[in-house]
């Protein structure tokens, strides 16, 4: 592309992403959208584009609290990564929505919003767009939650013990900082170990998922 310029000039490509599922950029640039360069006269700029199929996920964030899902959040922070890189990081507008757009594969994400819990899950792009409802609570929520589960010893170096109150059936997921899911177990026991001995020293965090209950998520040391 050869541009004449005689000031300071910004070049703005406009695209249907969600559409034609690829991005333009301009010189080094890792923006997609937009990029600036200052000069004067004859100037060349050079395009790259990357025209890997990708999908359209879609965040429907809302409130958790009974009527479930009929108050949508805005302001949510989501972060989406691909194991320990950082993909996309968007906020929900006003009617508790965000939208990401990622080529094939696994990937993590964090919900969070002040006031409330943070949420993480995880989701997989298979050149199908899709749509994740996330219900948030309050942060009051979840402390009632928690006070039902007790989890020690923390800061632990090799054996993690969880307490609930009822033997109901449960999902217990841990998770590093980052988000992502490094395992699970299925219990039906009030009390539960886990081994972590193997873990590297971080703060780590276990989500626990009961069946008529809201999941709580508790933050762990690991020595």
């Amino acid at each position: 592309m050869l541009i004449r310029q005689t000031a300071p000039y910004i070049i703005s490509i406009a695209y249907d992403r969600a559409e034609h599922g690829y991005f333009i950029y301009a010189d080094d640039s890792e923006n997609p959208t937009q990029f600036s360069k200052w000069g004067l006269g004859w100037g060349f700029v050079s395009l790259r584009m990357d025209f890997t199929p990708r999908s359209v996920v879609s965040f429907n964030v809302a409130d958790g609290t009974n009527p479930v899902g009929a108050v949508p959040i805005k302001g949510a922070t989501i972060t989406a990564r691909q194991g320990e890189t950082v993909i996309e990081t968007v906020v929900t507008d006003t009617t508790g929505i965000a939208e990401i757009y990622v080529a094939n594969g696994d990937y993590t994400y964090t919900v969070s919003k002040s006031g409330y819990a943070d949420l993480i899950g995880s989701f997989t792009v298979n050149n199908v767009d899709q749509t994740i409802n996330v219900n948030m609570t309050t942060t009051g929520i979840d402390e009632l939650a928690a006070s039902s589960v007790r989890l020690y010893p923390n800061p632990v170096e090799n054996k993690l013990v969880i307490e609930r109150d009822n033997g109901d059936e449960t999902v217990i997921e841990l998770y590093n900082v980052s988000g992502a899911l490094i395992g699970v177990t299925k219990t039906e026991n009030v009390t539960t170990t886990i081994d972590v001995e193997a873990l590297s020293s971080g703060s780590y965090f276990v989500r626990i998922i009961g069946n008529n209950s809201i999941p709580t998520v508790l933050r762990f040391i690991k020595k």
